[in-house]
């Protein structure tokens, strides 16, 4: 598994830090979902909390529209790590502008006026492997 892997990797130059793996399953259920994610590995021990963009997000059946903005569980989990002792660490969108400089934070592609190739998360990391 990948966390097996990563403890493996980790373990000299970090002995004291844990990989956990949580058996619990997305609920596509929004941003609160991420605040229960949060407060779930709280109890757990986590101090740290990634969100990524569009986390437990969900589209209409009918229309096909996002619930939520891509950024709300990030914003959400801002709001509250304080409240829940925890950090939140976010990453945003990333795009692909070329073989040349590959992947690059869809914000830094705009600043610099670069054409770009936006990819799902699930295509993201398919590409990554």
């Amino acid at each position: 598994s990948t966390y097996e892997a990563l403890k493996e990797e980790t373990k000299q130059a970090f002995p004291l830090f844990r990989w956990a793996y949580l058996p619990y399953s997305m609920k596509m259920a929004g941003p609160r979902e991420a605040l229960q994610h949060m407060i779930i590995r709280k109890n757990f021990g986590a101090t740290h909390f990634i969100i990524g963009r569009d986390m437990a997000g969900t589209k209409s059946t009918v229309t096909g529209k996002d619930f939520y903005g891509p950024y709300d569980a990030q914003e959400i989990g801002k709001k509250f790590e304080a409240e829940l002792g925890m950090t939140v660490t976010h990453f945003e969108n990333m795009v692909y502008v070329g073989p040349e400089e590959g992947y690059v934070q869809e914000s830094v592609a705009k600043e610099d006026g670069k054409k770009v190739a936006k990819l799902s998360g699930t295509e993201f990391r398919r590409r990554l492997r």
